[in-house]
Parts: structure tokens; sequence; C-alpha cells
């Protein structure tokens, strides 16, 4: 399991630096798809914080559901759903 999913609630030094490096990541994340998305690369109809959030959330459940299975489904159906919610081509935009 990720260390987010099994780190206790009455270890607030261990859930603030949690916090923080999936805050840092998240930030990272939409700065580069906000990058994407000024030179045409990325879809620009979504918030880039907000793709950025729901990349990293949904990474973060994909990593212990893959763990818990133990099969690559929900990494394949992860990269699916995120490259296809990322493309500036597709049915968002007819």
């Amino acid at each position: 399991m990720p260390i987010t999913a099994e780190s206790s609630t009455t270890v607030p030094g261990l859930q603030a630096a949690l916090r923080s490096d999936l805050d840092s990541w998240t930030k990272s994340l939409a700065a580069a798809v906000k990058a994407a998305q000024e030179i045409g690369q990325v879809r620009s109809d979504i918030e880039a914080s907000e793709l950025a959030r729901f990349l990293v959330n949904s990474w973060e459940g994909c990593e212990l559901r893959t763990k818990l299975s133990g099969d690559h489904g929900p990494l394949d159906d992860f990269f699916k759903m995120a490259f296809a919610l990322l493309s500036n081509v597709g049915p968002h935009q007819l």
C-alpha cells in the first residue's frame, strides 16, 4: 500500500510531510500541464491545476488498487484515461 494510505492520522508530522509532498508534486504537474496547454499539446478546456489534482489523486488510487489486486489492470486503466483526458484531440472537441 502507498505510505499515504498506511500512515496514521495520529502521526501529524508524517501526515504533514506527505501532504506537503503531494502538494508539491501537484503544483509541479500543474505547471507542466499549463506549459503544454499554452503550446497546444494538452487540451485547455480544463484548468491545469484541476487536471493535475485529478491525475495525482487518480495515480494514488491506482497505485493502491494495483498493489491490492496484484495485477496491472489499474495501471493500464490509468494511462489510457490520463492520456485520453490530456489529449488535445478527441470527443471533447467535437
